[in-house]
This record gives structure tokens, C-alpha cells and sequence, in this order.
């Protein structure tokens, strides 16, 4: 699924919860391109979407919160390498 590349739609379920993987490439309309930095390291490290809402399990935001912020910025620099994808 490499032409899918962070486009989301995994699932992930289980008796506690069921999740989707959200898209993360950053095509404007559907993914994280219209976010700024600020709000993609937000959702990395505390699981706090753009609109506010709580990412929730299975998003594991708790081993991300003491990331650096060179660290932050270097994965936010890369998802922005990836071609959009909707």
C-alpha cells in the first residue's frame, strides 16, 4: 500500500476500542496539510486534534510528550515530504 502512504483507514480494533487511522499525508482537504506546526506537534505529543478533539487509543501520545522539540520538528519536517494523498 505504498501509493497510500500515511493516508490512514487502518483499523484497529479490540474489545476496549475500535479505531481508524486518520490520514496524516498532507493533502489539504483530508489529511494534515492545512495544519500549521504548532497544531500537527499539539496532536503528536499531547493527542489533541486540530478541531480540539482527543485523538484517543490507540494513538500513543503518552510516549511522545517528552519528545524533543528538534525531534518534534524533524517528524513534522517529513510528513511534509510526503505526497498528498486523499
Amino acid at each position: 500500500m505504498a501509493e497510500k502512504n500515511l493516508a490512514g483507514g487502518f483499523m484497529e480494533e479490540n474489545p476496549a476500542f475500535r479505531a481508524v487511522a486518520a490520514n496524516i499525508a498532507p493533502d489539504r482537504e483530508t489529511g494534515i496539510g492545512a495544519w500549521s506546526d504548532a497544531e500537527i506537534a499539539r496532536a503528536i505529543r499531547e493527542g489533541i486534534r486540530r478541531d480540539g478533539r482527543v485523538m484517543g487509543p490507540p494513538m500513543p501520545c503518552e510516549l511522545y510528550r517528552k519528545l524533543s522539540d528538534a525531534d518534534t520538528a524533524a517528524i513534522i519536517a517529513y510528513l511534509r515530504t510526503i505526497p498528498p494523498q486523499d
